[in-house]
């Protein structure tokens, strides 16, 4: 008969987390550790809560919870321009606050560094500063974009995608718990490439209501903080509504 000692499986439990936390092998002088989950744990630790907010961060962004604080970060990119012939090759003003020449000649410039692409003429018509011509093009990668959310002559360009940086704080009571967490924006490789090309290419940028008037080459969004309520079911923690 094999000895109580080799055959003696030792297990530790735990009756207030309601599993075995380690299992001693003692005579092959072995041990496994079989923690219990922290999803399981009475008392929710950061590491438990920035994991959960991280693997539920799409959903809480489709839902719309905490509104603005999930949702990327875009560079709204008119893709059409209306551009008066006579202002194409000239330096005449098109209008009171911006010149068409500059925004044809800048988007001409992104073609150059193969930002966009496909310029073609869609369109044309007069009015009273004489006849228009209508031009659109594609952006180059369209996965740069919120393609759902593009509205006729509008690219929303991604330049930055916000992410759960770390849990800053809980406070917790019996089965709730309120928790504080940092969210920083990582810029795209799309906005990197993008800003890369235009910096390079001497773009012109801040000129009227050109397509790059608004463009930031040092994008650096701050960090913020935000709570989120948590629960304790019999499952586990979840991220409250």
């Amino acid at each position: 008969m094999t000895s109580s000692l080799g055959r003696a499986v030792a297990y530790v439990i735990d009756n207030r987390w309601g599993c075995i936390s380690t299992c001693c092998l003692a005579a092959m002088g072995l041990t496994l550790h079989l923690g219990c989950s922290g999803l399981q744990s009475n008392t929710l630790t950061r590491d438990t809560a920035l994991q959960l907010l991280r693997s539920q961060s799409g959903t809480l962004a489709r839902s719309g919870y905490v509104g603005r604080f999930l949702t990327p970060e875009v560079f709204n990119f008119r893709i059409r321009w209306d551009v008066h012939t006579a202002e194409m090759y000239t330096n005449s003003p098109g209008s009171n606050d911006f010149n068409h020449r500059d925004a044809f000649h800048q988007m001409d410039a992104l073609q150059a560094a193969g930002l966009v692409v496909n310029k073609r003429r869609t369109a044309g018509y007069a009015d009273v500063l004489g006849p228009v011509e209508v031009y659109t093009w594609d952006v180059a990668d369209r996965s740069c974009g919120q393609t759902t959310n593009a509205v006729g002559q509008i690219f929303p360009l991604i330049v930055g995608l916000p992410e759960f940086t770390a849990v800053t704080g809980i406070s917790q009571k019996d089965t709730d718990a309120t928790v504080e967490v940092e969210i920083s924006v990582k810029l795209t490789d799309c906005y990197k490439r993008f800003n890369q090309a235009i910096v390079s290419s001497s773009i012109p940028v801040g000129v009227g209501a050109t397509p790059l008037r608004d463009w930031n080459p040092n994008l650096n969004f701050p960090t913020r903080h935000q709570t989120y309520g948590f629960k304790k079911y019999d499952d586990g923690w979840r991220v409250g509504r």
